[in-house]
């Protein structure tokens, strides 16, 4: 009874203090003026009150301010800061526009109030920013860019996966217009799945999570893409090394409903294997298959002022094969192939409305799916090309999901800003499914279990209030799954707390609690693309973590924007595969057998440096991290590093705008080496009874070894070092533009070593390292 007086005793406090005060809703969007594109993340600040805010998703924002004279200042990164005067003393809706101009930072706010940047906990990346750092053969890549940032760890060179804060790649949630993507990759990792000529903005979140994000335990990537020209036609696209890409977008109505469209197909499947393989000798039909191709599809309506409803899609297709062809010593020929398909699909419907001018509202709806296709064939075949033998096998793996959303934002209360909704998931996971042919004696074998369908579930309240030079986030969520006679629910309490110093500097302190309902099955000591999702179990129970971060922010430190912070993460019920078990060898009768669980713990220290002009950009970051894992069943219960812990990241890049047609960028990175577990000693075991290469028990001599490795992730790799170079040449032709990129991928001429490869013969390792020196080409396009 005490706690409910205290709360109606705050609450009262809260309406009467609102209410005496005399103050108006000033809400509206902004908006490109070019495009009438919606902004997302323009910083608007009204200078004599002091508040500000940062547009949502849909250009939009609300401030309760008092009701006399307002004075706005609009920020927005790549655009002209503009300056509005509002002389009405009631309720206001506004439509801002920006023209695009000078790079300028986001926030350059100086007063008593809190500088609205949230710190490393945030980061957000224009499509600008990326287009202009030097990329992997000449393809801009958006995980790839966010791999520089601190706190984030890259995955294997060239490949687009990134590790957060200790985390491993299926502790990010990974949005698409709000959609999950169960995977990120494409061409075994060298591309992400994004188009960038299909995004808007691209936001990062390490910590400080909002209450409306959960079911993942590191981060959460959210990806806008573009709404679609609503004046006039464009199109845009690239022509690289690898791939090549098409977006067009323009008005169905015009000021009222638009649509875009992106294409990108790769050529390694045309052009790039071809010619390589058979400059090294090889026969046509021994050249591999690989390309992807994907598809970004959004349409937009603005029913009126007040309404706005959105569809958008997604579909990736990847393909890999390859065939073998042996000659055998007894004559027959035997020939493999195998095949590798995966791909994802995803829908969208939305509906964003102003409810009250005080109250906004979303309604979402969503589809994702994500398939994994692996074959195996073996042929037999005898001197005159007659069948003898044939095993064909397929194994299947994906995830299916469909949910409902809604969220509401109220902005009807003096110096707060309330968000809550609900959202409803049904989820359906596919484990694995196998299916075996043999061709002589005839007979096919079907291993699958049955598919694993549960609902999860969540709630959620948050609220932001602002007083002088505090603002405090605070939230909690409730979540939970029902399903495979399975339940389990509880609260995730989030909390950041900011306060502004002298000199506009900032100080923060965040606490989140996560949990995560899904388990992906990988391995702690290599990377492969051959996961499985897997569901929470009252054996395998959901994965949950702690984290606690803080840090400072300085926006004049030797000319520039400096930025430190520190985190520390406990992570629990993590999982991975029992000894001797993979993806590709299942213990068919029993999938929760095939996994240990245990613990994660990290911790790191993250820095930030920036400065920005009109000729020159420079960026220097750095991380000092560990990460470590605890499995009491493997390494004989001892701990041991993430695969992806890396204790040293620096990076640094400068951007360098000689003219106005003609921009020079350059990229450094040093890291230290990821750790590999390492063979230790080899045994060579004679047996009688042993299975022959077909599967088969045979009776005979036959030698086999046993494997005693070291301690797992114990050695690690040399560090990483790499600059890259890059220049875009600029010309506005008479009907369109033009860029022509060039430049250099690892400028050092240093092979990074990826991996070790165990020489049995001679007992011995070597590195290998896959990426010399590279230069690219490419040209871009806009018309």
């Amino acid at each position: 009874m005490i706690r409910i007086a205290i709360v109606l005793a705050l609450l009262g406090h809260t309406l009467t203090a609102t209410a005496w005060q005399q103050t108006r809703l000033l809400a509206g969007y902004v908006e490109d003026a070019e495009s009438g594109e919606r902004l997302s993340g323009a910083h608007v600040y009204e200078w004599y009150s002091g508040r500000g805010a940062v547009t949502d998703n849909y250009g939009y924002f609300a401030l309760q301010i008092p009701a006399d004279s307002v004075r706005l200042r609009i920020t927005y990164t790549g655009y002209e800061t503009r300056w509005i005067d509002v002389s009405s003393h009631e309720d206001t809706l506004l439509f801002i526009e920006l023209s695009p101009g000078e790079l300028l930072p986001q926030v350059e706010v100086r007063s008593r109030r809190l500088d609205l940047s949230p710190g490393l906990d945030r980061q957000t990346l224009s499509i600008a920013q990326i287009n202009t750092m030097p990329a992997f053969l000449g393809e801009s890549d958006v995980l790839k860019a966010l791999s520089v940032l601190p706190g984030v760890m890259p995955g294997q060179e060239g490949q687009s996966a990134i590790f957060v804060r200790g985390g491993g790649r299926d502790q990010n949630l990974v949005l698409l217009d709000g959609v999950p993507l169960y995977f990120t990759n494409h061409l075994a990792g060298f591309f992400s799945v994004f188009n960038p000529d299909a995004l808007k903005q691209v936001q990062l979140y390490k910590g400080g999570f909002p209450a409306s994000y959960g079911g993942r335990l590191s981060s959460v990537l959210d990806l806008t893409m573009k709404e679609g020209h609503l004046r006039e036609w464009h199109a845009k696209g690239a022509v690289g090394l690898l791939s090549g890409r098409l977006t067009v977008e323009g008005p169905i109505v015009p000021e009222r409903a638009s649509v875009l469209l992106a294409a990108r197909r790769s050529w390694t499947d045309l052009v790039v294997f071809p010619m390589l393989f058979r400059l090294a000798g090889y026969e046509p039909h021994e050249i591999p298959q690989f390309w992807f191709r994907d598809l970004n599809l959004k349409a937009n309506w603005i029913v009126n002022d007040r309404n706005r409803l959105f569809a958008s899609g997604y579909l990736g297709r990847d393909f890999l094969n390859f065939s073998l062809l042996e000659a055998l010593k007894w004559g027959d020929f035997l020939t493999t192939t195998s095949g590798t398909r995966w791909d994802n699909a995803t829908l969208s419907l939305r509906w964003q409305s102003i409810v009250r001018d005080e109250l906004t509202a979303t309604w979402v709806a969503h589809y994702t799916r994500y398939r994994l296709n692996m074959t195996h064939d073996f042929i037999l075949r005898d001197s005159m090309e007659q069948e003898l033998f044939r095993f064909e096998s397929n194994l299947l793996s994906g995830v299916r999901e469909g949910g409902l959303s809604a969220s509401l934002f109220y902005a009807g209360l003096t110096d707060h800003e309330l968000r809550f909704g609900a959202s409803s998931v049904w989820r359906e996971l596919l484990p694995f499914k196998a299916v075996q042919h043999w061709s002589n004696p005839d007979s096919t074998t079907l291993l699958s279990p049955e598919p694993v369908a549960q609902t999860e579930y969540a709630l959620w309240l948050s609220d932001r209030w602002q007083r002088g030079p505090w603002t405090i986030e605070g939230g909690v969520r409730f979540a939970g799954v029902a399903g495979w006679q399975f339940r389990s629910s509880a609260p995730e309490l989030r909390l950041k707390v900011m306060r502004a110093l002298p000199a506009a500097r900032m100080a923060w302190l965040a606490f989140d609690q996560m949990r995560q309902y899904l388990h992906l099955a990988q391995s702690e000591t290599v990377s492969l693309p051959t996961e499985r999702w897997l569901p929470a179990t009252a054996t395998l129970p959901p994965e949950r973590s702690w984290q606690l971060s803080a840090g400072v922010s300085l926006p004049d430190l030797l000319g520039g924007s400096f930025v430190l912070g520190a985190y520390f993460k406990k992570m629990y019920n993590l999982v991975t595969w029992a000894e001797g078990i993979s993806f590709v060898r299942p213990q068919f009768e029993d999938w929760e057998a095939e996994l240990v669980k245990g613990s994660g713990e990290a911790w790191g220290i993250e820095w930030q440096w920036q400065r920005q002009t009109k000729r020159y950009e420079v960026t220097l970051a750095g991380t000092f991290s560990r990460s470590w894992r605890h499995y009491p069943e493997k390494n004989l219960g001892r701990r041991f590093p993430h695969l992806y812990d890396r204790p040293v990241a620096l990076n640094g890049q400068v951007l360098w705008r000689v003219s106005e047609r003609f921009q020079v960028a350059a990229f450094w990175t040093l890291a230290s080496g990821i750790p590999q577990t390492l063979l230790e000693r080899r045994f060579s075991v004679p047996v009688d009874f042993h299975f022959d290469w077909w599967g088969y028990p045979s009776i005979g001599s036959a030698l086999h070894y046993a494997y005693e490795y070291g301690p797992m992730n114990g050695f690690r790799l040399p560090p990483h070092h790499r600059l890259d170079l890059s220049a875009r040449w600029y010309k506005k032709k008479k009907h369109y533009e033009r860029w022509w990129v060039a430049g250099v991928y690892n400028a050092f001429v240093r092979a990074n070593p990826m991996y070790l490869h165990y020489d049995a013969a001679n007992e011995k390792y070597t590195a290998i390292g896959a990426f010399p020196i590279m230069p690219f080409v490419a040209l871009e396009f806009d018309f």
